[in-house]
């Protein structure tokens, strides 16, 4: 009678500790101010350029690449005149973009762009969307379809000279993408499933194995773009969640919020001169008039504090002539 009571006891208390664990309380949250207030109709594609010490960030759907210094008073806006899918930083201090027909090498000085790839040219409904370089400077970047061609989209690897590798296949809408600081793993979203997944990964070579699911981000709206910390925690914007969430891939456990006041968040990035700052790119399209009228701030950058530090910023390794 006392041994069964015991089990009993134990069973509870078991069950009490996992609750407390996993409750609401438990998951740290923070607010996000306005960095810079604009209206843009999709931003997206945050990414810290720490050498000129400059956030990087485009509108996809107006075309613009756009540049802003922690105090604003240095950046620039680059029309692409045609829709940009992100933005990459070259270590000879130029840019890749991925437009609509291809990925190209862009001069910042000259305003020049030259086509290094375009595997998914002529096909109807898919443009490229999000993508970041891995830790040898490799660009991969991703497409996204129409819901009516879904699981035709891909991922590509694109090396210096344009090589170009399609890695995975059967994706409806590719972004975010961050690897870990021993360059053994890689995290990946297709947001059309919202999970995160992960993949071991050889950094010699590129190649990746193994794929799983780290986590569901469902509960909470659907998972776009993406930033790892120097944790290995995974910063993920949330589209129609109004938040950016901090998660455990390791456990799966959801550890932190920042609260953003817009409804469409689409990328972060860790910045400022001691990384420890993320800066949140959100968007208008898609939000109704009531939305609009709740969220009058969608469009602008936002940036939060939330007590970590990122990592520096793989920059492409361009061809030297």
């Amino acid at each position: 009678m006392y041994l069964h009571f015991m089990k009993r006891l134990i069973l509870l208390i078991a069950i009490a500790m996992a609750c407390f664990a996993f409750s609401p309380q438990s998951i740290k949250k923070y607010k996000a101010e306005v960095f810079l207030e604009e209206q843009n109709k999709l931003g997206e594609g945050a990414i810290w350029n720490y050498k000129t010490n400059q956030l990087w960030y485009i509108d996809i759907l107006n075309g613009l690449f756009k540049t802003i210094s922690l105090d604003h008073s240095n950046g620039a806006t680059y029309n692409m005149e045609q829709h940009i899918g992100t933005v990459v930083p070259t270590d000879q201090g130029n840019a890749v973009v991925a437009l609509r027909d291809g990925v190209y090498q862009y001069s910042l000085k000259e305003k020049q762009s030259t086509l290094m790839t375009s595997p998914d040219q002529g096909i109807e409904d898919i443009r490229f969307n999000d993508g970041k370089c891995d830790p040898s400077g490799r660009f991969w970047v991703g497409s996204i379809v129409s819901k009516k061609r879904a699981g035709e989209a891909s991922l590509y690897r694109v090396e210096s000279k344009g090589e170009t590798t399609r890695v995975l296949d059967s994706i409806t809408c590719s972004n975010g993408i961050v690897w870990t600081s021993d360059k053994r793993t890689m995290y990946y979203v297709d947001s059309f499933d919202k999970k995160v997944k992960v993949f071991d990964y050889d950094d010699k070579t590129g190649n990746v194995s193994n794929r799983r699911v780290a986590f569901d981000v469902s509960q909470y709206g659907t998972p776009d773009g993406m930033a790892i910390d120097a944790n290995d925690n995974l910063w993920v914007a949330v589209w129609g969640g109004s938040m950016v969430g901090c998660w455990d891939p390791v456990s799966g456990k959801l550890l932190a919020k920042i609260e953003v006041p817009a409804l469409n968040v689409t990328s972060c990035a860790f910045g400022g001169k001691k990384l420890d700052s993320l800066f949140i790119t959100t968007a208008i399209v898609g939000m109704k008039k009531e939305q609009r009228d709740q969220y009058p701030l969608a469009g602008s950058i936002f940036v939060a504090t939330p007590g970590v530090k990122g990592v520096k910023t793989d920059f492409f390794k361009e061809e030297k002539h």
